[in-house]
């Protein structure tokens, strides 16, 4: 009798140890998902301000418009006045398709639809819909939208304001 007393009184501190180990490895394979999104969440909290300038910035930097085009592209910027501004309905934010007044919108996280949404509640765009015709019509995916702030200018185009929340 005293040697099973024994046994049970040495072992019972290494079983208490291994379900305290499976209990915590089972919870973190059960969460594993949102560990591993733990990084891009923070990289995006850190990355959400941005501020889309008019063409005539001058900090500098080498943006779209101050690269010199090449033979083909001249052609390109002809035809796409004609194409955008007609053809890809906004929001009540765009006039002409530019914007009518310095508008900031936060683009929550998730998914692409949620993302949309917030859009939509800033009247950036009217639905879904419109705002996945606008992206596709910039050779662009409308999944591919940048959870953050974004803070535009008046006269920012339709095209920045798509080129600036999607990668």
């Amino acid at each position: 009798m005293r040697i099973i007393k024994n046994f049970f009184h040495n072992i019972n501190d290494l079983i208490v140890v291994a379900i305290i180990l499976v209990a915590a490895a089972i919870l973190i394979y059960w969460r594993l998902d949102i560990i591993l999104d733990y990084p891009e969440q923070v990289l995006d909290k850190q990355n959400t301000s941005t501020v889309v300038d008019d063409i005539d910035s001058t900090d500098g930097a080498v943006t779209p418009e101050k690269i010199t085009p090449t033979e083909e592209e001249p052609e390109q910027e002809e035809e796409k006045p004609d194409v955008e501004e007609p053809a890809i309905a906004a929001g009540s934010v765009f006039k002409d398709g530019k914007l009518k007044k310095d508008t900031t919108v936060e683009i929550e996280g998730g998914s692409a639809t949620v993302a949309a949404n917030s859009l939509v509640e800033s009247n950036f765009f009217e639905d879904y819909e419109q705002y996945s015709v606008a992206v596709k019509s910039f050779d662009r995916k409308p999944e591919n939208i940048r959870a953050g702030t974004y803070s535009f200018r008046e006269g920012t185009s339709l095209e920045k304001v798509i080129s600036a929340i999607t990668f």
